[in-house]
C-alpha cells in the first residue's frame, strides 16, 4: 500500500493547529494515499480534517438551503446534475445552449462545503449565493454545524450499496494515483473497508445516521436509494421535486420536462461532454475520474466468495433491524409491547362482520383437524364463541379496544372493515397508503397501477 499521496493533500499544507490535532487523533493508513484519521468517530484525510472543521465552525445554513449528502462514490455526481436541473428548470430551461450543465462539472455547480469552499480551513463568505443554495457534503450527521440541524435547511441523502460503493470508491482513489509509483490492491482497500476505515465512514454508521433522522424527520431529510433512481428514475425524480416542494405540472409532465433532466443528467451523456472529458479542477484532478461505469452490480466482476461472504456477514449484522418491517399480530392493544404503543409504529387494524369471523374460523379450524378423528361441531365453537372464548378473544373486546385506539390517535392506527374493502376496494386501498405516507401519484394512478394491485391480490 502507498503512503504518498496527492500534492494537495500532503501534510506540508496543514497549519500549526492542524498538525498539533493530527498528532493525538488515530490514525490508520490508507485511502488516497494518505493517513485516514478518526475525528470525532469518523475517518478523514489528513487534508480535508481542517476544512471540515472550518465548515463545522463557519458555516451558518439558511432554511432555503438544499443540501445533498452522500459517502463518498455513492453516485454523488448523477444526483448533483438532476438536483442541479430540477431546481433550476425554469431559470435554466433544459438542453438550453448554454445550460450550465452542458458547459461545467456537478461539482462545480453544487459545491462540496469540505472539499471545496472551506478547502485548506479558508474562510469563506457564501451568504451571498443565490438561494436556494445548493450545496454538498460527505460528513455524517452528527458532524454537521447545529444550523443545519436546527434549521429548515433540506438534506437529500443518497445511499448505494456497500459493494459497489466500495468497487467505485477504489477504482477511484487509484485514479488519483496513478503518478505514484504503487497503487492501492483491493485486497487491502477492502480490509480496510470492512474495518469501518473508508473516507467519511465506517459507512454503516454514516448510512444509518441518515436513515434513522430521515424517519423521525420525513419532511427535512430525503432517503434515496441510487439503485431505486436507476431501476425508476422517472417516479424518484418526482418525488424529489415533492420533497424540495417544486413538484412538476402537468404541463411539465405532458411536454416531457421529467424525461428531459433524465436524459440530460445520464451518464451517457454528461461523460461524453467535452467539460467532462477535458475539464479538470484547481487542485488539478481530472473531472472524467468522476464517471466510471454508473452501474448496478459491477462489484460481482471483482468480488471473491470469501469477500462476498465476509461482507455479507458485515451488512447483516450491522443493518439489522433497520429496515422497515411488515410484520403481522393477533394480540390485542393492551397487550403489545410498550415500544409499539409509544414509538411512531404504524397499526392497521382490519374488523370483520363477527357471523362470518366465527364461520371462517370453524372451517379454519376443523381444516386442521382432517386427520384427526374428533372434530368441532358448529354449535360446541358457536358457544365457545358467545361465551368469549375465542383466539386471542373475546372478539368484540379487542374490535373494540383497538377502534377506540384509533378514535384517539388516527396517525398512528387505521381501523379498516373487512367488507368496506370487499365493496370498494380501490377506495379503501387509497386510504391505506395514504395512512402509510406512500400515496399513488397521478401518473401510477394514470397507469393503473391501484387496479393492478388490487388485480394480483385478488382471491
Amino acid at each position: 500500500m502507498t503512503t504518498s499521496c496527492p500534492k494537495y493533500l500532503e501534510e506540508d499544507n496543514l497549519s500549526e493547529e492542524g498538525k498539533k490535532l493530527l498528532s493525538i487523533l488515530p490514525k490508520e493508513k490508507g485511502w488516497l494515499g494518505s493517513y485516514a484519521y478518526n475525528y470525532q468517530g469518523f475517518w478523514v484525510p489528513q487534508k480535508f480534517l481542517q476544512a471540515v472543521i472550518a465548515f463545522q465552525q463557519q458555516f451558518q445554513a439558511q432554511d432555503s438551503d438544499i443540501i445533498l449528502v452522500t459517502t463518498p462514490k455513492s453516485g454523488t455526481t448523477w444526483l448533483k446534475s438532476l438536483l442541479f436541473s430540477l431546481v433550476n428548470r425554469v431559470k435554466h430551461p433544459i438542453f438550453e445552449p448554454n445550460h450550465p450543465l452542458l458547459i461545467d462539472n456537478p461539482h462545480v455547480l453544487v459545491p462540496f462545503l469540505e472539499h471545496t469552499l472551506y478547502f485548506d480551513g479558508r474562510t469563506v463568505d457564501i451568504s451571498t449565493f443565490t438561494s436556494p443554495r445548493l450545496l454538498a457534503t460527505h460528513g455524517p450527521f452528527a458532524s454537521l454545524p447545529k444550523s443545519v440541524q436546527v434549521s429548515k435547511t433540506k438534506l437529500v441523502y443518497l445511499c448505494r450499496n456497500p459493494r459497489d460503493t466500495f468497487i467505485s470508491m477504489w477504482h477511484f482513489t487509484n485514479n488519483l494515483l496513478l503518478d505514484q509509483k504503487d497503487t492501492d490492491s483491493i485486497e487491502e482497500m477492502f480490509n480496510l473497508f470492512c474495518k469501518g476505515v473508508s473516507l467519511y465512514g465506517p459507512f454503516w454508521n454514516h448510512v444509518l445516521d441518515y436513515w434513522k433522522q430521515s424517519i423521525e424527520k420525513p419532511n427535512k431529510i430525503f432517503f434515496l436509494m441510487y439503485e431505486e433512481i436507476k431501476k425508476k428514475p422517472k417516479i424518484q425524480l418526482k418525488r424529489l421535486a415533492e420533497f424540495l416542494e417544486c413538484p412538476f405540472s402537468i404541463e411539465e409532465e405532458n411536454s416531457g420536462v421529467v424525461d428531459d433532466i433524465l436524459k440530460m443528467c445520464s451518464f451517457e451523456n454528461l461523460s461524453n461532454l467535452e467539460v467532462n472529458r477535458n475539464g479538470k479542477f484547481s487542485t488539478g484532478e481530472a473531472y472524467k475520474v468522476f464517471f466510471r461505469k454508473g452501474e448496478i452490480g459491477d462489484w460481482k466482476n471483482y468480488f471473491t466468495i470469501e469477500m462476498s461472504d465476509k461482507l455479507n456477514h458485515i451488512i447483516e449484522e450491522k443493518f439489522q433491524g433497520s429496515r422497515l418491517k411488515l410484520l403481522t399480530t393477533h394480540v390485542p392493544f393492551a397487550s403489545l409491547p410498550k415500544s409499539v404503543q409509544y414509538s411512531k409504529t404504524k397499526l392497521i387494524y382490519l374488523c370483520m362482520n363477527p357471523r362470518n369471523t366465527f364461520i371462517s374460523m370453524w372451517h379454519f379450524k376443523n381444516n386442521l383437524l382432517l386427520h384427526h378423528k374428533y372434530k368441532n361441531s358448529i354449535e360446541e365453537l358457536f358457544d365457545l364463541f358467545c361465551t368469549r372464548e375465542t383466539l386471542y378473544g373475546p372478539f368484540y373486546n379487542q374490535m373494540l379496544d383497538y377502534w377506540k385506539e384509533n378514535i384517539k390517535n388516527p396517525n398512528k392506527i387505521l381501523f379498516l372493515m373487512y367488507e368496506e374493502i370487499k365493496k370498494k376496494p380501490k377506495n379503501q386501498l387509497q386510504r391505506m397508503f395514504e395512512f402509510l405516507e406512500c400515496s399513488f401519484s397521478i401518473e401510477e394512478e394514470n397507469s393503473r397501477v391501484v387496479d393492478e394491485i388490487l388485480k394480483m391480490c385478488s382471491f
